[in-house]
């Protein structure tokens, strides 16, 4: 993971931020390329 669980967020926007690797692109939920760097 990138860390970004860390930070102080809902759970709920937690995933987002997942998801979009906090770049606002909708991607695979557990992307390896945004999990990575986003």
């Amino acid at each position: 993971m990138g860390g970004r669980e860390d930070q102080s967020v809902p759970d709920s926007q937690k995933d987002v931020f997942f998801t979009t690797g906090g770049t606002g692109r909708r991607l695979a939920p557990l992307d390896p390329l945004e999990n990575s760097g986003g």
